[in-house]
């Protein structure tokens, strides 16, 4: 036997009589599905009567999080990215003096005879000097100090432009909630009970009791008439 499926939230008609701006009262309606949801179309369908243009995306989904539901944030906080865990320091010993070669002076008939034994210009034979390929630990260090350095100034910068892009955003959508509410004014908040056939008054600014109790009102008889 198939499973029944779970039914989801029910599509409910709100209405607004409100004016804007000083203006005539109109009337609105919306279908949503909770109370916030219908204030968040109603403040959508003024943004091209508010004094602020070329919004983005984000600022108008912003805005209209911000009226429905100002108990709520409608921004989250940038997550920052953590600076690099510091290098601990290293005391490195001192390096050892290198071993001096005690020069002997050779009798006149050695040095004589090393000159008639040693082969000539010619035949000498270049050899490569042999360097020290073992890695110095202090260098080594000071490399890694200074990449860290580098490193935690490109996060400090990418960090600052987040909180930057973060506020800008922030102190610019409180503007224009401040604004909108200044000059918005609703007369009537209502809510379609299809069972009863009745428009049920919501005041504004909702309380957080009645954004849980409508819902429930809603779906409690929805489900009731169903069982009949």
């Amino acid at each position: 036997m198939k499973k029944k499926k779970e039914r989801g939230p029910d599509l409910i008609e709100y209405k607004f009589k409100c004016s804007f701006n000083g203006g005539l009262s109109v009337d609105k309606f919306f279908m949503a599905y909770s109370p916030e949801n219908a204030l968040a179309q109603l403040a959508y369908s003024f943004i091209k009567q508010l004094p602020f243009k070329n919004l983005s995306d984000e600022e108008k989904d912003c805005f209209t999080q911000a009226f429905s539901d100002p108990n709520k944030p409608f921004l989250e906080k940038p997550d920052l990215t953590p600076l690099p865990e510091p290098i601990p320091d290293i005391d490195f010993p001192e390096p050892e003096p290198e071993p001096t070669e005690i020069k002997t002076e050779k009798p006149q008939s050695e040095k004589e005879e090393e000159a008639i034994d040693s082969p000539s210009l010619d035949e000498t034979v270049n050899t490569p000097l042999e360097h020290n390929s073992k890695p110095d630990p202090v260098a080594e260090h000071l490399a890694k100090q200074q990449k860290r350095l580098a490193q935690i100034a490109e996060i400090e910068r990418e960090n600052q432009l987040l909180s930057e892009k973060y506020e800008t955003l922030n102190n610019h959508v409180h503007q224009m909630t401040e604004w909108f509410n200044k000059h918005l004014e609703i007369l009537v908040f209502e809510e379609y009970n299809r069972w009863s056939y009745k428009w049920n008054p919501i005041t504004f600014p909702l309380s957080k009791k009645q954004e849980e109790g409508l819902g429930e009102m809603e779906n409690e008889n929805g489900e009731a008439n169903q069982d009949m």
